[in-house]
């Protein structure tokens, strides 16, 4: 599998483009499509590709919280997406914070990322 990630920073753009020989490695958006189907009740590893390079991330299950979703209210529980340092390899050093509806389709009410380069918060409208 190949994986590639791109941006552009004050005019400059930068890519990246690797072959990923790891079993079992995902990308974020992938790794957000994953916890939705399966979501964690206790901690979650996983291996996530990132800006050309493999981390091992700790997926930790959070506090429950009431909102509205189409006008109905619905159980969201918090899910942290945090580097693992671990010795022999990188740490990411990206957040992740997702927030999860308790329906059967696991809707993404909001998503919080932060990189070293800017910060992004998705939220659904109510």
């Amino acid at each position: 599998m190949r994986a590639w990630s791109s941006y552009r920073w004050r005019g400059e753009a930068k890519a990246r483009e690797a072959e990923v020989g790891q079993a079992g490695v995902i990308d974020i958006a992938s790794g957000i499509q994953a916890l939705r189907r399966d979501p964690p009740t206790g901690t979650r590893v996983l291996e996530i590709w990132s800006d050309g390079r493999v981390y091992p991330v700790l997926v930790l299950p959070g506090a429950t919280r009431r909102q509205l979703l189409r006008g109905e209210p619905v159980t969201v529980r918090a899910y942290s997406i945090r580097g693992l340092s671990r010795p022999e390899r990188r740490t990411w050093k990206g957040r992740l914070d997702l927030w999860l509806a308790d329906d059967p389709a696991a809707t993404p009410m909001e998503i919080r990322v932060q990189r070293s380069l800017a910060d992004l918060v998705l939220t659904l409208a109510p």
